[in-house]
């Protein structure tokens, strides 16, 4: 089966024990306006353009058979890409000698992406790693994970996925028999104000959640810490409280605010709500929300990821 994957990263320290390959693959049912990776959350590819990359031949500009591409003016980019008439025909990415204009993403065969994962063995099996698959999310798609995710389990090689479990509970639970670790993304508790910056019904995930556990599924919670959206103390108390009511030793790992997306938006020609905020949350913020945890009683993983 094939599916859009739009990066593999090798020797990943933080989705999961050990040392890892993560798989990126398109498409996500939020809309997150923070999201760190922008460009998993359309399941279709899509074309960047790295102006510090640009040779300024404009070659692209004569052969694009659409007129998709124009030059910019003061204070623009200096190729604008019109993206509601772009055919990712190719045509421009093929002529484009300094790589300035790339497609954002690849149509793979899970067994390429098996091949890719198997190159690292030694290390999975030296440190406890393995594959993780994430995005986008990897309930997107579904079958094209759950493939690759059996090709792996078939090769001996620990399954996690990092995932918002916003799908029907059977998709969920399809991948419950094949993932050995599930990183599930919480992010605001009233459901208003998830539906307002995610797109979707907080229910349906807090739902999946407690059926996961209850099927018997390690679990870590992931919060990520997003100023002024996800960082306020009542939101990560009323998460904090759910995960303990579970009843279940489900640990929660709290991921800080990470600035450096504003640059991958740029790419893709939009916006970037988060601006005003340059650096992550500092020690002081991420310990009042570290005690908020550890106060309702749930246990804290060691905030590694940055």
């Amino acid at each position: 089966m094939r599916g859009l994957v739009f990066d593999i990263e090798r020797f990943a320290i933080h989705d999961g024990p050990g040392i890892r390959t993560a798989v990126f693959s398109k498409g996500c049912a939020f809309t997150c306006s923070w999201c760190q990776n922008p460009e998993g959350r359309n399941c279709e590819i899509e074309l960047w353009y790295f102006e510090n990359k640009c040779v300024r031949c404009h070659e692209c500009l004569k052969v694009c058979p659409v007129n998709a591409l124009s030059m910019g003016t003061d204070n623009q980019p200096h190729i604008l890409i019109d993206r509601t008439a772009c055919s990712h025909c190719g045509a421009c990415v093929s002529v484009c000698c300094g790589r300035a204009l790339v497609f954002d993403a690849k149509e793979l065969d899970s067994c390429e992406v098996l091949e890719e994962v198997l190159k690292d063995r030694l290390f999975y099996e030296e440190s406890g790693g393995g594959v993780t698959i994430t995005g986008g999310d990897p309930l997107y798609q579904y079958e094209f994970s759950l493939e690759i995710l059996n090709l792996c389990r078939e090769h001996g090689i620990h399954t996690a996925v990092e995932t918002n479990l916003y799908a029907p509970w059977p998709t969920v639970k399809g991948f419950a028999g094949v993932v050995d670790l599930f990183l599930a993304d919480l992010k605001l508790w009233d459901g208003e104000q998830h539906r307002r910056f995610t797109g979707g019904d907080v229910a349906v995930v807090t739902r999946n959640l407690k059926s996961l556990v209850r099927h018997g599924a390690q679990v870590i919670v992931r919060i990520s810490l997003i100023p002024g959206v996800t960082a306020i103390i009542e939101n990560v108390r009323h998460l904090a409280r759910y995960v303990r009511n579970m009843g279940e030793d489900v640990p929660i790992e709290l991921i800080n605010f990470n600035p450096l997306a504003r640059t991958k938006y740029r790419r893709m020609g939009k916006p970037y709500h988060f601006d005003s905020y340059n650096s992550p949350l500092g020690k002081e913020e991420l310990d009042v929300f570290r005690r908020i945890v550890a106060d309702e009683g749930v246990r804290l993983l060691p905030n590694a990821k940055t």
